[in-house]
Formats: C-alpha cells, structure tokens, sequence
C-alpha cells in the first residue's frame, strides 16, 4: 500500500437498457407447448418453479451464499403472494428472488416496455448529479437530485438495490442507482403514485432546493438532449470520459512522458481488432520515450479475459515500464468479471500499482454465462456455470493500492483526480 486517499463513491452512468437474449431453452416447450387455458398467476408460478428447478440443476454452486432452505421459502413466499401482486411487482419479486443468490452473472431480464424519467447522471462524494438532459430540462444539468416522490434518493437506492443480482454491495448499490429513473419500479415500490409524471427535487450548486414536475418517456431516442459539457468546457479535457464507447484506445501524453490506456469492454473490434492494435501500442511504447504507463479499467464490465492477455505479458518484460510507479492500473466499480481476471492477472505478474475505487466484482466469483428462457413470461435468466479462483484472499472486491475520491467540483473543472495523483507520483 503506497497511499491512501479518501474515497468515496466513483462514476455511474445512467443509460437504461432492456437486454434481450434470443435463445430457447430445452424442455420449455414442455411445459408451454399445450392448448390448455390457464390464468396469470398460474403461469407465473409455474416460471418460478422452472426457474428454482433450472438453476438448482445447471449453476454452478446455486447455494454458495443462500441456503437451499431458505431459497424455497423465499420462493414460496413469492408464489403465495401472486394474487395480490401486480405484473411489476412479480417481476420485481422474481428479480429479488435470483438476486438472493448473490452472484452478479446470475439474473432475470424482464423484456417489458419501461417509462423512463430522462436524465444521465453520475455519482460524486457529494451525491448523484445531472449530467444530460433533454432541453425541456436543461436548466436542472448541474444539480444534485434529492428526491424523488416521496423518498429521499438515497433512500430509493437502498430499496432498489433488493432486486440486484450482485457480487458484492459495491456492485449492489451501483447498479441500483442504474434503475433509479424506472417509473415501473417507482411506483411498484410506492415511490411514485404516476409512471407517467413525478416531481423531483433538486439542489442547485449554490444550495438552492426546487421542486420539478417530470414526465416521462418510453423513447430517450426521441428527446433533443443537452450535456453538461456544454455549460462547463474544462470536462471534455477529461481523458477518462472522452471517449468511453470505444472498447479501446490510447493516448500518449508528451509532456508527462506517458502512455494512457483505456481499456473498456474485453471484447476485439473488428474496424481495429485486438492483436493489430496491441501490436501498435507495443510498437509505440518500443519507439517514444515512455515513463509511465496507465492502464484504465474502471469502466470495463467484462467479456473474454484472454484477449488483453499479450499485452500484459508485454508488460511484465518490459524492464523500462514494469517498475514500482511506472506502470498504473485503475478500477472501479463498473470494474467486473473478466475486467477482475485482467486486474488480478497485472497485480500478480507486474509491479502495477492498482488506483481507483474498489472493484464491482469478487476476485474470486461465478461466471461463464449460460442462459435459459421461462417458459410462459418468455423471460431470460442467466446463470453462471464456473467459478473462478484467482486470488488466495476470498475477499468482496480488489481493493486499490491508492484509493481515490471524485468529486463534483473537480469535474466540472476538468480535473481527473486519478491521472492528478498518479503523474504527480
């Protein structure tokens, strides 16, 4: 451990998407297959006793965390509240249910139309802020949102987190704030009495409160947005936000004599696949006169471990970059699956110093991802058919060498205080 610097929360944003898979499942069209006419609440049962009976057969260790007792009476708790229950807050339940399993690969996707209160937040020391918004709301871009109906945001966070599968609570609470403009899950919850409408409170800079009526939409792609890069300029000098939607990418810093390296999904892009592009980065590391190396995965979420795999072991030879404060490795929360392999991997086998937040994943969890379809919702679950044990310390998240906070008002000065501290190293 070289330093520590406070920490608290690191970014979040919030773009809420339906994942679909399209597959089908073995022995569902079984149990659906028939003429016979039965009532909702009936099918919904029958999902949950499929889903109980699939999971308990084809996860890898179902019961690793929660035991099989009492997985069959929260399951039977489910079902004897069906009558009274709307269609949401089935979905919800079932989603609370698999959550109880607590591995973050193991979920329900629920292919439902959703209303969407539309902002894109991220979340700082000093709580969660508006970062987009359409231009209906472009005078609330800035402010700290407190509330939402009748509850207090942190508030609604913790009651969403329920029906997150997770490894961990950093995770738990992350992707919590992701369902956070849901309306469905809002007004399921009690939160809101109107999925079309809520009001909200928001807190500006200066520590004015206001109240605002919000309407919501199922269509985020139908709304003229606004950024709040456009109000404050200094954000777009912001390495780590520049250009997260590539999977990956580098740029060399001249005057810091540094290569930074953004690394965010493990996947190969076939306009710049994976080997050509490690092949230019190794060949520009060899030819410049590089210092210091960072290697950014703080927004990476997963995919195929291997693919990065070269390029470490590149590193770990290089005697001019695999030195003490040479070479950098930033997580975060969003850091998880095989993005945890590739952090692990570079702890053991370099000498990189691990800067960031804790990770969103265990060291040691589930993974490789099957999945199978309910037979009468038509709904997907994802499970996790290995376990992956890469660390002697079965701990709930890679804790960084130097932890760092990020704060509102370095953001909007343009300031990333994981670059600031490691070129100041």
């Amino acid at each position: 451990m070289l330093l520590h610097v406070k920490t608290k929360v690191a970014l979040t944003t919030i773009l809420l998407i339906s994942m679909v898979f399209f597959t089908a499942c073995s022995g569902k069209e079984d149990l659906a297959a028939s003429n016979e006419t039965i009532d909702d609440n009936t099918k919904w049962q029958k999902d949950i006793r499929y889903l109980s009976k699939e999971l308990e057969a084809k996860h890898k260790n179902m019961y690793h965390t929660i035991s099989k007792k009492e997985f069959k009476a929260q399951k039977e708790k489910l079902i004897k509240a069906l009558p009274q229950l709307t269609e949401m807050e089935k979905i919800i339940g079932l989603k609370s249910l698999v959550a109880k399993i607590e591995d973050g690969h193991t979920a329900v996707y629920a292919n439902t139309p959703i209303h969407l209160f539309p902002f894109k937040v991220m979340t700082f020391e000093e709580g969660i802020y508006i970062i987009n918004a359409p231009e209906a709301y472009a005078d609330l871009i800035g402010t700290r949102i407190k509330q939402i109906g009748n509850l207090p945001v942190d508030d609604i966070i913790m009651t969403l987190s329920d029906m997150v599968s997770r490894d961990n609570g950093i995770q738990r609470m992350s992707n919590a704030t992701n369902n956070l403009f849901i309306a469905e899950y809002l007004k399921a919850y009690g939160i809101i009495s109107d999925i079309n409408q809520a009001d909200m409170v928001f807190e500006t800079t200066e520590g004015q409160e206001k109240t605002v009526t919000i309407e919501s939409t199922m269509d985020l792609n139908k709304l003229k947005w606004t950024s709040i890069g456009m109000q404050y300029k200094d954000i777009s000098n912001m390495l780590y936000v520049k250009n997260t939607r590539a999977p990956y990418w580098f740029e060399y810093l001249p005057k810091e004599k540094s290569i930074y390296f953004q690394y965010n999904q493990c996947f190969s892009n076939d306009d710049n696949p994976m080997d050509d592009f490690i092949e230019r980065l190794l060949k520009f590391v060899h030819e410049n006169e590089v210092e210091k190396f960072i290697f950014d995965m703080r927004h990476n979420s997963g995919g195929n471990s291997v693919l990065i795999e070269p390029l470490i072991k590149a590193l770990a030879k290089n005697e001019r970059i695999n030195q003490q404060g040479k070479l950098y490795v930033v997580i975060g929360k969003r850091t998880f699956s095989s993005a945890i392999l590739n952090a692990l991997t570079l702890q053991k086998q370099t000498e990189a110093i691990l800067i960031g937040k804790p990770s969103g994943g265990r060291p040691n969890h589930y993974g490789e991802v099957k999945k199978f379809t309910l037979p009468y919702s038509g709904y997907e679950v994802t499970y996790s058919t290995k376990y992956f044990r890469y660390s002697d310390k079965d701990t709930d998240s890679i804790y960084p060498d130097i932890e760092i906070t990020y704060t509102f008002d370095d953001f909007i000065h343009g300031i990333d205080p994981v670059l600031q501290t490691i070129l100041k190293q």
